[in-house]
């Protein structure tokens, strides 16, 4: 998700972006469930996205402890929205343009390609064409 985000901005700003992921398949059946902060909201929007339609979810009006009986004994108002890795992933996707989304490819990077390099955690591949890169961006997944 991070990779989407960071080539949303990054369009949003003027530059011309690809993303290559290494999973040959669509990732939105992944991912496990997401506590949405303000944060959250404030980079949807920044992105494009429409923040109302990334709220689905469950909201949450504050957080409750309980003792031992099941009495309250603390409690905390803090607006959130449960919602799903999916779903938030699914808006990122839809919002970035399909023939600039590269399933299945590595690549391997020689440092004479690109101008500035932001170093990955995972795995780098190759760019075919002779494509100059002015910028990679490396996300961990």
């Amino acid at each position: 998700m991070a990779g989407l985000f960071a080539a949303l901005l990054l369009r949003r700003e003027g530059w011309s972006v690809d993303i290559y992921e290494r999973i040959g398949a669509e990732l939105a059946g992944r991912g496990a469930g997401i506590v949405t902060h303000r944060e959250l909201f404030d980079v949807l929007g920044r992105t494009g996205i429409d923040t109302e339609a990334a709220a689905v979810g469950v909201a949450v009006p504050g957080r409750r402890v309980l003792d031992r009986s099941g009495r309250i004994e603390g409690e905390l108002g803090l607006r959130q929205v449960l919602t799903s890795w999916g779903h938030l992933y699914g808006l990122l996707r839809a919002a970035f343009p399909t023939e600039n989304y590269h399933h299945g490819r590595n690549l391997v990077v020689h440092h004479s390609d690109f101008d500035v390099l932001i170093p990955s955690h995972s795995r780098i591949g190759k760019l075919s064409g002779g494509t100059r890169i002015s910028m990679l961006l490396g996300t961990p997944g």
